[in-house]
């Protein structure tokens, strides 16, 4: 690896990112061209992220087809309107949107990889297998939360780690500007910062953190962080007179997944809304606030009259977090299976066999957006896709993992070739004698 380390730092840095970030749209527009097409149908939420954008553009309001107003979380809606303004409304100009966003990932990743490591070797492996991550690939033309989250979960740890290292109230302020971002695009994200900050008063009195901040800059990231969910925070306080930072989905989301935590889905780590849960619910006279206060209440009843379905729920949400399987909810094998099964277990064997998840003192700001992601999916329920924003990091931990096993295993060689040649001399000495 010290070939390619030193062929590395030899290429101007601007260089390395504009090469990752142009690989990186090749590779997606070759998934949109020649496999998925750019025209196929949007889906789920997709459809309400694209509709609220056009709705917004043609002056019918920030709400979605559903009139709901604050039902999703702001950014993927702003990131859209800039290129369906110039290039029209249209759900290809969307989709090629979400695909040039997702192609930042691998520049920022090979940084974030450099910074935490120290090796050039390991972000350009890195970044360059993240260009091919098939879940990557995957989600680069879906009009959804997934690429973008995943490139804030890499922006909030290297400008963590960028900040730690600095002490420069502009790194820090950034800092608290992505914690923000990273909530307006996906609403559980908001306690991130906060979790953070736990983990370092705890791991400090453990570890000695090669990562750590002082008072003053929690202080501004925080403030930042407030100020820039504040614009939304004051808009839905206005539309619905409630104080809510987050969006109005999060009742529902409760709901489905641990309203009714004795269902067979429930049980496997799934969640259950093939039919109403409670017809209040989806009555079309309640208001979405209403609604989402009124989920939350069912959820919340519903865990304490389950709670002893718990401990099965979660051990299952866990294993589907974890599965090589494109969607652990499919009966059978897909084909997705077939590209997914073969590459996520090679990638999850290095990553858990990896000295990337024993040092702590310096990996921890990594190690703890892994765990956060994984926290959403116990609370929730288990899916890849809750693991994704989280992939990238886990992508550098297997490349640790690997490189580590191989280092090994050369040394281990080299040591039987030596014992073997000590031993023909030896041999051979004896027998001139």
């Amino acid at each position: 690896m010290n070939q390619l380390t030193i062929l590395v730092q030899r290429v101007p840095l601007i260089w390395i990112l504009s090469i990752l970030f142009l690989c990186s749209l090749v590779v997606r527009a070759a998934n949109s061209f020649l496999i998925t097409g750019t025209s196929f149908d949007l889906t789920g939420d997709a459809v309400h992220y694209y509709n609220l954008t056009v709705n917004f553009l043609e002056g019918d309001g920030w709400q979605d087809l559903k009139g709901r107003k604050s039902y999703l979380p702001p950014l993927i809606t702003i990131e859209l309107l800039p290129s369906l303004a110039i290039f029209g409304a249209k759900v290809d100009v969307a989709r090629w949107t979400m695909v040039v966003i997702s192609c930042f990932t691998a520049p920022a990743l090979f940084l974030v990889a450099r910074k935490i490591t120290c090796r050039s070797d390991v972000a350009i492996i890195t970044s360059t297998l993240w260009i091919f991550c098939p879940a990557a690939v995957f989600f680069s033309n879906r009009v959804l939360t997934e690429s973008t989250a995943a490139l804030m979960v890499v922006f909030c740890t290297g400008s963590f780690i960028w900040a730690a290292e600095c002490k420069r109230n502009s790194a820090t302020a950034l800092t608290g500007i992505l914690w923000g971002l990273m909530a307006l695009n996906r609403t559980v994200f908001l306690g991130f910062p906060i979790i953070l900050l736990l983990s370092e008063i705890v791991l400090s009195r453990l570890f000695v953190l090669e990562w750590r901040w002082r008072a003053r800059q929690w202080i501004i990231a925080l403030v930042l962080w407030i100020l820039v969910l504040l614009p939304w925070t004051a808009r839905n306080f206005v539309e619905h007179e409630v104080f809510m930072p987050t969006s109005s989905a999060i009742g529902m989301g409760l709901l489905i997944t641990n309203g009714k935590l004795g269902h067979p889905s429930v049980q496997a780590g799934l969640y259950h809304d093939a039919e109403p849960l409670e017809l209040a619910v989806l009555d079309p006279a309640i208001n979405e606030i209403e609604r989402d206060r009124l989920a939350r209440e069912l959820a919340i009843k519903g865990i304490r009259q389950n709670w002893m379905h718990v401990p099965e729920a979660v051990f299952m949400r866990a294993i589907n977090y974890w599965t090589p399987r494109a969607n652990p909810s499919d009966t059978f094998i897909t084909r997705q299976d077939l590209i997914t099964i073969p590459v996520y277990t090679v990638v999850l064997i290095f990553f858990f066999s990896s000295p990337f998840l024993r040092r702590w003192s310096r990996n921890w700001p990594a190690l703890i957006a892994i765990l956060f992601t994984l926290g959403i999916a116990l609370a929730s329920w288990g899916t890849p896709r809750f693991r994704f924003p989280a992939e990238p990091l886990i992508f550098l931990g297997a490349v640790i993992g690997f490189l580590a096993l191989a280092d090994w295993g050369a040394r281990k060689l080299k040591c039987e070739v030596l014992q073997s040649l000590f031993s023909f001399l030896t041999l051979q000495s004896r027998r001139g004698r």
